[in-house]
């Protein structure tokens, strides 16, 4: 029952459903929390992480996906490592950026040792450079941004460059570099 329950979870997350209501989540919960070795585990942390977030329970969401990420990267399961250490830097963007700097940097770490998805690993380094944008700080921002693109162009990936792009013009229109930024 546990293991449909995640695995509906997962179905309706994918499927662009946000999982808000735990009444399926608990027969996950009530199982996965006791039994921490079964290989489904990281992703049910994540999954638990997730929809704590989305009911603002922060604190409770940030120690879920810590978790999962932990326990992902101890399987060697670096999609959902990947997964929760997205989602650890994204919701600090902007409250911390410089520890969702770090959460954004293991991401980057896991691609170079464990390469995957280079669209990921092109957007984990965007997202390095958004949280400097956050910080103010405009020459760190366009360097990681420019290595984004750079990681992108190299694989002839051209929706990542195309990302990898946008988030420069961006980065310049902030700054009224509007030349720049066209």
């Amino acid at each position: 029952l546990a293991h449909y329950a995640l695995l509906y979870t997962i179905a309706q997350d994918k499927s662009g459903l946000d999982v808000d209501d735990d009444s399926l989540l608990r027969f996950a919960h009530e199982y996965y929390s006791v039994n921490m070795s079964d290989s489904m585990y990281a992703r049910y942390a994540y999954y638990m992480g997730k929809f704590y977030m989305l009911k603002d329970s922060v604190k409770i969401a940030h120690d879920m996906l810590r978790t999962s990420a932990d326990v992902a990267k101890e399987r060697n399961e670096y999609y959902t490592a990947c997964l929760a250490l997205g989602m650890l830097s994204n919701s600090l963007s902007h409250i911390d950026p410089q520890v969702a700097i770090g959460y954004a940097k293991e991401i980057v770490d896991i691609h170079q040792d464990h390469p995957t998805n280079i669209r990921n690993h092109v957007l984990a380094i965007l997202d390095i450079g958004e949280c400097f944008v956050f910080m103010e700080n405009r020459d760190s921002a366009l360097i990681y941004m420019h290595q984004a693109l750079d990681l992108a162009m190299s694989f002839g990936d051209s929706v990542s460059a195309s990302s990898s792009c946008q988030n420069i013009a961006t980065t310049y229109s902030l700054y009224y570099e509007a030349d720049s930024a066209l």
